[in-house]
């Protein structure tokens, strides 16, 4: 479309990030290319419009605040997930949430959500606080998260 001079529009970009969240692509689309305020603004426009978010647009939304520290907004979001949509929480929401809290310098945030995983498969949630640790020079939960990593 923008090879042939064209820019797209609002309805367009919407019903990309729609399309793209109906096969699991959109984790590979504007969050990934650090434009992050496209994807809170087709969130909105989404909403305003009506069409339901379903796991994935909120996987990268989760994503996008991530990337950019922002906590606040995280949570909120991961509870509309929950409480607005009925969307439960898989293992790569809660993998957002752990980045999320621990790029934020929340590791007792982010230790809570591994906490509550039902499931036993950690280890990728282990590996993103390991580097939110090395990012904030953590070494207590840091070397933790690096012996629990070895197994």
């Amino acid at each position: 479309m923008q090879d042939e001079g064209l820019s797209p529009d609002a309805v367009t970009l919407r019903c990309v990030l729609k399309a793209c969240g109906s096969i699991g692509a959109a984790d590979k689309g504007y969050g990934q290319v650090r434009k992050h305020a496209i994807v809170f603004d087709l969130f909105n426009k989404m909403l305003e419009e009506g069409i339901i978010p379903n796991s994935v647009t909120f996987l990268v939304v989760l994503n996008s605040c991530g990337s950019l520290g922002f906590a606040k907004e995280g949570q909120m979001y991961f509870d509309m997930m929950i409480k607005n949509y009925g969307i439960v929480p898989n293992r790569d929401h809660c993998t957002c949430m752990v980045n999320l809290f621990g790029q934020s310098g929340h590791f007792d945030r982010a230790l809570a959500v591994i906490k509550r995983m039902l499931s036993s498969n950690h280890l990728t949630m282990w590996y993103v606080l390991m580097n939110a640790c090395q990012k904030w020079g953590n070494v207590f939960i840091g070397g933790a998260c690096s012996i629990i990593e070895r197994g």
